[in-house]
């Protein structure tokens, strides 16, 4: 777990920000049809042991590209507890169009904790820098350590940064196991929450902490790449497993960098569900191997 605070804001903050995003992308106009000549990195080691990275030891930033190109660049220590990593990359007039994502990625096993990152961009004939990306509240280890791997909440060797045109990847499933015989969550088994996209979808397996009956969780998960909200057509709860899990209420939710909190995406305040892949076995009126959550004023997003 992270040290994200819990914060739900209203569900009309998220139809203001898919109606209104036209405002956003005029601000934008001018920058993403232009070529970005330098991006800014600026990354905060966290307060953690071995939280540093160390002399000589190379991780990336990597720009993906809509037509699957990538621009990569060396991130190279030392950097200390709790100093600031600051350099600028030369992008060779990259058009900020084609940027449909921006990611750190491992370059070895020499973890490294990062408390925030924020990178700006210097586009072609302008003198100042302005946003690219923003996490304010990052908290994540860059690790390629396979050892390691299976204490995240996330893929540490591929972390996706938050382009503000807007798009997240970080996202909480909350709400309350419900109240049957065996309807506790497990976490040796394997059930996932699944993004069903405009073009394409986004699985992510739900992990963390077992949970008994009747019981409120808690758990995080991080999609591969940043998913713009308006792109989001349908969310789901697919089972991976037989093994049970019957959930009275959930909400979804995305991390907001700008409120350094999180905003309802879904919410089932009466859910009371089983999601399990033995569904012909239980005879339910519903389909217990893909669970479809209620999205919050999705139909106001523009395509």
């Amino acid at each position: 777990m992270n040290s994200k605070q819990l914060q739900f804001t209203p569900a009309i903050a998220f139809v203001v920000l898919c109606l209104f995003g036209g405002a956003a992308d005029f601000a934008y106009a001018s920058e993403s049809t232009a070529c970005i000549e330098t991006m800014r990195v600026s990354i905060n080691t966290g307060d953690r042991e071995n939280a540093n990275l160390r002399s000589n030891r190379v991780h990336h930033i990597v720009l993906t590209l809509y037509n699957g190109d990538e621009v990569r660049r060396d991130i190279v220590g030392p950097v200390g507890l709790n100093q600031e990593y600051t350099n600028e990359f030369d992008l060779e007039c990259t058009p900020r169009s084609e940027i449909s994502q921006v990611h750190l990625e491992s370059g070895g096993d020499d973890g490294w904790f990062i408390a925030q990152v924020i990178t700006q961009a210097k586009y072609q004939d302008q003198n100042d820098y302005v946003p690219l990306t923003s996490d304010v509240v990052f908290n994540k280890w860059l690790d390629g350590d396979r050892s390691n791997l299976d204490q995240r909440w996330y893929n540490a060797r591929h972390l996706p940064l938050n382009l503000l045109d807007i798009c997240f990847s970080d996202f909480q499933i909350s709400g309350t196991t419900g109240d049957t015989t065996d309807s506790g969550f497990s976490s040796s088994r394997h059930h996932y929450i699944v993004f069903r996209l405009t073009d394409g979808e986004e699985k992510v397996e739900i992990g963390g902490e077992d949970t008994d009956r009747n019981k409120p969780f808690v758990k995080e998960v991080c999609t591969a790449r940043c998913i713009k909200l308006c792109d989001i057509k349908q969310v789901s709860l697919d089972a991976g497993s037989c093994d049970g899990w019957k959930i009275a209420d959930i909400t979804t939710s995305y991390y907001d960098p700008a409120t350094s909190g999180y905003i309802e995406l879904t919410k089932d305040s009466v859910f009371d569900k089983w999601l399990d892949s033995y569904d012909s076995s239980l005879g339910l009126s519903f389909d217990s191997t893909h669970l479809l959550l209620s999205l919050q004023s999705v139909a106001n997003c523009s395509v």
